[in-house]
């Protein structure tokens, strides 16, 4: 999709050149084959040909006419599709042109990336934007979403018409475009036609076997590679093959290439797994037309707790659930704009819930097979790592299933959808009891954070992680609370809803509650959390002005970014004491702190100038000055108590964890750009000066000596 840079800035005066020249080509092959025409394939026609040239000259020459002819067809058919992409794209930026003026009389802003927000005043000191006003820049956002998105199609559409004209290196084509809509429907055709050939190949295979069909898993690897982004052929495959077939071709085929361990096959199979992965999340896709819709999606659920037999394949008695081939399937692909994944989640934590042993009961005991082919995310019989994995990518699902709670299936319907009630029996308030005092449901994120990891034996993989059901889950819950794609070092922070800060809030409290869940309860023995430290200490480097407001911020200095999570101060001093005894929570966390607290303080200064009172300052240091120092006691019990890190350790994750300086600044900084002539270069220089004293503070962050002498 090209970005809001790229549509806005967009040049079409060497498209519409290329349009005018197309036109006058027409025109002189027009010429050219009129001469042929009349002249010489007139004489051909007219000449008593005999011998060798009557079968070969004459044909000859009438099928150099006859190209010339082709010749007009190829050429109108480019010029065909170039104009209508001209005019199409230049409506397309004029929507685009007309919405950021619409803003501006909304008291909206569109910066140059296309970033919406509220138009604020110099004065201003809020990071969060008044009230109401988070509708209008949703709705704002569709717009300009929509706009972009129809001018990817159409670059899409012309693109793949200029391709099938080209095909041929040989020969004029004789498709004919009469615009870019019959083009389209071409596309369209020969999708569907594909896509149908497709599901007959993945039928075939799955009756068939692998190893006797190596020609068709080539073939349909390609069918689906080339077609994966295609809404057409996507919709139009899954429709064909249905859910149940969909999922046992793929766990057959899935199962029978580990089992043979053949690398060409290995290799196929993974492409396919990706591929069917992105096709379900844009034949899922809310704006996808024709997409697969509610109902689909529940008999995607019935077949996910169908059990699948791979006695064929993997022995006597052998099958595993649909769920576990799905989500495998669903570790790949974009579903931001799908109900899939949390009506796949709500279902599958349900059944989860009622037979945690179901997955591995009678499930291949070959030790070589898998589901899942990818290098990390475990083996793929925990169907709830796949599911995890595939939140992780998509935030936006992930902060919609978090703020769910667990369900059962009260109806008796045999799926779990939203109409079931939630379930209540549980310690909801962290007291270690379950009794009337518990007044909320069991939520998503209690679930997961409680589950056991007893699968992570078996799906542990050569080369992965020691952990990957833990890894998977602790990424999921980042995405969900920080709207970003754990990993993704140049994203921007995003600014909070209700439901992320909800998401922030309920891992806080209950990790407050038993901090021993990620520091352990021994020296040297972490706790069955502590694989999640990193991806809590990414969370409160993003949650940075709520962590500072919590602490103290009497003088209402501190605003949030966005929706704010209103943390408990004893939980949240107790989180961050367990977390950042892990070098990488530790180096976020202090880099996040020092770039908010330094920034509060410009920004006091730039707005109070001399009228700033002393004690103004004080205030707005407190907070931070206070999570410096939780900081400082958890290394030193990390380093001088339990043993676990060395002060190397945290020095270097200080400096690994610089982006967080850069994003926290780009944040709260982002208003000295607008009130200071070379504000871009000076918001630099507050960066680097930033990262600088965060290290410096991490080098002197030793603790008292004594206390290090006396447990070392």
């Amino acid at each position: 999709m090209p970005s809001f840079e790229d549509l806005y800035h967009l040049r079409l005066k060497s498209l519409g050149d290329a349009v005018t020249d197309w036109t006058e080509t027409i025109k002189k092959l027009k010429t050219l084959a009129k001469d042929a025409d009349d002249g010489m394939l007139a004489k051909a026609k007219g000449a008593d040909w005999r011998g060798k040239n009557a079968g070969v000259t004459k044909p000859f020459i009438e099928k150099t006419a006859k190209e010339f002819h082709d010749a007009i067809t190829e050429a109108t058919s480019f010029r065909n599709i170039l104009r209508d992409a001209h005019d199409a794209l230049k409506i397309a930026k004029e929507d685009l042109k007309d919405l950021v003026h619409e803003a501006r009389t909304q008291g909206l802003t569109v910066s140059a990336e296309g970033v919406v927000d509220v138009k604020r005043t110099h004065s201003s000191d809020s990071a969060n934007p008044p009230n109401g006003s988070q509708a209008k820049i949703d709705a704002m956002v569709a717009k300009i979403e929509a706009v972009l998105n129809k001018a990817a199609s159409v670059d899409t559409e012309a693109a793949w018409a200029l391709k099938t004209l080209s095909d041929d290196s040989y020969n004029f084509s004789t498709t004919k475009y009469d615009s870019l809509d019959s083009a389209n429907k071409i596309k369209k055709q020969e999708a569907v036609a594909d896509a149908k050939k497709a599901a007959k190949l993945a039928e075939k295979l799955t009756n068939e076997r692998v190893a006797r069909n190596p020609d068709d898993l080539k073939a349909l690897k390609t069918l689906l590679h080339e077609h994966a982004q295609d809404p057409d052929f996507d919709v139009t495959f899954y429709k064909t093959l249905g859910q149940e077939k969909a999922l046992k071709f793929y766990a057959h085929v899935s199962l029978d290439s580990t089992g043979m361990h053949e690398k060409t096959r290995l290799d196929l199979v993974h492409a396919i797994q990706t591929d069917m992965g992105t096709m379900l999340g844009v034949a899922t896709d809310k704006d996808t037309k024709g997409h697969l819709d509610a109902t689909w999606i529940d008999g995607m659920l019935r077949a996910g707790r169908k059990g699948i037999d791979v006695s064929d394949i993997a022995g006597y008695d052998k099958k595993i659930y649909g769920y576990q081939a799905l989500s495998s399937i669903i570790r790949h692909g974009d579903y931001s704009d799908s109900d899939l994944l949390t009506a796949v989640g709500r279902d599958m934590v349900a059944m989860d819930r009622k037979d945690p042993g179901v997955w591995t009961r009678n499930a291949p005991s070959n030790m070589n097979m898998a589901l899942n082919l990818d290098k990390k995310g475990g083996k793929g019989f925990d169907p709830i790592t796949g599911l995890m994995e595939a939140f992780s990518h998509s935030p936006e699902a992930s902060t919609e299933f978090f703020n769910e709670p667990v369900r059962a299936d009260t109806n008796g319907d045999g799926i779990v959808t939203k109409d079931d009630k939630p379930v209540t029996d549980y310690d909801s308030n962290y007291d270690g009891k379950v009794n009337s005092a518990d007044k909320r449901p069991m939520s998503m994120v209690d679930y997961i954070l409680d589950r056991s990891e007893s699968m992570d034996p078996r799906d542990q993989t050569a080369g992965g992680e020691p952990r990957p059901a833990v890894t998977a889950a602790g990424n999921a819950l980042e995405a969900a609370s920080t709207g970003r794609v754990p990993g993704d070092d140049d994203a921007p922070l995003m600014r909070h809803n209700e439901a992320m800060s909800n998401v922030a809030e309920r891992i806080v409290e209950k990790i407050g509650h038993s901090p021993e869940l990620v520091s352990g309860r021994e020296p040297g023995e972490p706790g069955p959390l502590g694989t999640l430290s990193k991806n809590f200490g990414n969370i409160t480097a993003d949650y940075m002005a709520d962590v500072q407001m919590t602490m103290e911020n009497g003088e209402k200095l501190i605003k949030p970014f966005g929706y704010p999570a209103e943390f408990d101060k004893a939980d949240l001093k107790l989180f961050l004491g367990a977390v950042a005894q892990d070098p990488q929570a530790y180096g976020a966390i202090t880099q996040s702190q020092q770039a908010f607290t330094t920034s509060l303080v410009h920004d006091i200064i730039k707005e109070r100038g001399e009228h700033v009172l002393p004690a103004t300052i004080e205030h707005a240091v407190w907070s931070g000055g206070e999570v410096a120092g939780i900081m400082t006691e958890a290394r030193a019990e990390a380093i001088y108590d339990r043993h676990t890190a060395k002060n190397d350790n945290f020095n270097s994750a200080v400096a690994d964890n610089a982006k967080w300086s850069n994003r926290i600044w780009d944040m709260a900084g982002s208003k000295y750009i607008e009130m200071i002539p070379v504000g871009g270069d000076l918001i630099q220089w507050f960066k680097e000066d930033t990262i600088e004293a965060a290290a410096e503070r991490a080098e002197r962050d030793t603790t008292d000596e004594a206390r290090k002498e006396s447990t070392t």
